[in-house]
């Protein structure tokens, strides 16, 4: 049953009216007011979902009397709420639900109780029809309760797709548009080096400039690939969902995937490589804006000899900058790299032969580092980190048995993804 909003004199009538009763006998109503941002679910006392609702605009739910429980889109549940036949009662959701604005938070409208109100406001009054545009409103909440999974998988297998079926073609139009364009200039950058420039006697091949130039190309067009791949996919679910994004301030763990890339000496001619290092870190926030913990931690193997380096380290980082979804730190660390060899094997299986020589090497790595998230859900984020390093006692190693030498001081550029709890 569809109705229109009657409310006492002196107050304001909704904008729109929302019908979602399930059952013939309508007699009440929960007013949803404009201020908040993101989507909810009502159930019944029998756990039932009722209504979808997704704020933005004054929503008005017909329902018969009994309690009723509002949940988030999560599942968590927001507020319990008693209607009684022939009553109104506005939905007062936390104030994080609110719009926020620069010049001052959100305050209550006419005719609806403050947030800090314990109780929600009750008006009482007739129910009568309801415009058709309405059914129309809770039609499209309830369709959009699948593209909360369908959305970021579409989005994995399509870039761009998740946001399309979002009700955002231009945006998925973008998205699709420059995750094509870096794919394509990160394979061309790729493809512009010669194999067999520099092996000719005499031939010099590509200058020292021109390489290094590429491979800093090749390193930040493959990190925004990966930034851009990861960020629709998130952002697919993000707009499923519709509900404003908070990060998590208060996390007391995060679990990063970091990606490092750096341009460097190597044999040959050019004689200069990319070095990509990948790793995992467990970060805790041991106070409000500082975080340590276990970091760039990894295996790497190397084909010659069997070489195989185990690296791990800890970090200290400083958060000086928090402005809605973007969040700024500073600090450093150091990481530890122990590689084993094997020497020659022995020529034949015998026992009296000798036993390879093993080869040991121990290398500390510090460095400074300067942080940039952007918050794409409440606990996930997509980052650059530029960070700059020094190994000390040893060379440092990387995959496939290349390395660096002791004392090169070292620019990285680092794409990382982060989960909170």
């Amino acid at each position: 049953m569809a109705g229109a909003l009657l409310l006492a004199p002196g107050a304001d009538e909704p904008d729109r009216s929302a019908d979602a009763s399930v059952e013939a006998q309508a007699s009440g109503r929960l007013v949803f007011p404009p201020d908040y941002r993101g989507s909810v679910v009502v159930e019944d006392e029998a756990g039932r979902s009722v209504a979808e609702v997704a704020l933005g605009q004054r929503i008005a739910v017909d329902l018969p009397p009994g309690r009723y429980l509002v949940r988030d889109a999560e599942g968590e549940a927001i507020e319990t709420i008693e209607l009684e036949s022939d009553q109104v009662r506005s939905v007062e959701l936390p104030s994080d639900w609110r719009e926020p604005t620069a010049e001052a938070p959100a305050r209550p409208r006419e005719g609806v109780a403050s947030s800090s109100s314990s109780e929600p406001a009750v008006a009482t009054g007739r129910l009568g029809p309801a415009p058709p545009e309405a059914e129309q409103e809770v039609e499209l909440v309830r369709r959009r309760r699948w593209t909360r999974w369908g959305a970021p998988l579409l989005s994995a297998i399509i870039p761009g797709s998740g946001q399309a079926i979002n009700g955002q073609p231009g945006r998925g139009l973008a998205v699709f548009t420059g995750t094509v364009g870096l794919v394509l200039g990160t394979v061309a950058v790729a493809a512009a080096r010669d194999p067999a420039e520099g092996a000719t006697a005499g031939d010099p091949g590509r200058s020292g400039a021109q390489e290094v130039v590429r491979l800093t190309g090749l390193a930040g067009l493959s990190a925004a690939v990966g930034l851009l791949y990861l960020g629709q996919i998130l952002d697919a679910h993000a707009q499923a969902v519709g509900r404003p994004i908070t990060p998590m301030r208060g996390h007391a763990l995060s679990l990063e995937v970091s990606r490092f890339a750096t341009v460097g000496f190597s044999p040959g001619e050019p004689a200069y490589d990319l070095y990509p290092d990948w790793s995992l870190a467990i970060m805790g926030q041991v106070v409000p804006r500082v975080t340590v913990g276990l970091s760039d931690a990894s295996i790497k193997l190397g084909s010659a000899r069997g070489t195989v380096t185990v690296q791990a380290g800890a970090r200290a980082a400083y958060r000086f900058f928090e402005r809605r979804r973007v969040w700024l730190s500073a600090g450093g660390g150091c990481l530890l790299q122990g590689t084993r060899a094997n020497g020659p094997a022995p020529l034949a299986d015998d026992p009296e032969t000798a036993a390879a020589e093993v080869d040991r090497a121990f290398s500390v790595v510090p460095y400074a580092h300067f942080d940039a998230r952007l918050f794409l859900l409440d606990r996930w984020s997509l980052g650059l980190v530029p960070r700059v390093s020094v190994p000390l006692s040893s060379a440092r190693r990387f995959g496939g048995g290349r390395a660096l030498p002791r004392y090169a001081t070292t620019f990285e550029l680092g794409a990382v993804m982060g989960v909170y709890f």
